[in-house]
């Protein structure tokens, strides 16, 4: 399920040419001012090291779940981003907050 939002939000981005108004209708966006230096505190670090001035990156997977950075600018070793990210869940987690949004009984004796 989070893989098949993240690429809901990508090609809801794709299409309309706008990261931060697209991705907020999906998700929640993140901002961040990185330094080349300090990519290792950040899981898509490694994966935007050569992230260009007003580049969105793929999708990118990490341990903590999907994202998609935009890069709004890049000077020097500094860089501006937004990102979304749709963290990872097993499908038991998933179900268990699904199941949250309906009301039932249950009338199987255990």
């Amino acid at each position: 399920a989070p893989l098949s939002r993240i690429r809901k939000i990508k090609a809801g981005i794709q299409s309309q040419d706008d990261f931060v108004k697209t991705a907020k209708k999906f998700a929640d966006v993140g901002q961040a001012n990185i330094n080349i230096d300090n990519f290792s505190d950040y899981d898509f670090g490694p994966f935007i090291k050569d992230i260009k001035e007003t580049e969105t990156s793929d999708i990118i997977i990490t341990k903590s779940g999907y994202y998609i950075i935009h890069c709004f600018s890049r000077i020097g070793s500094d860089l501006t981003l937004n990102y979304v990210n749709i963290p990872a869940v097993s499908l038991e987690e998933y179900l268990i907050d699904r199941s949250k949004n309906y009301k039932f009984w249950n009338l199987a004796a255990f």
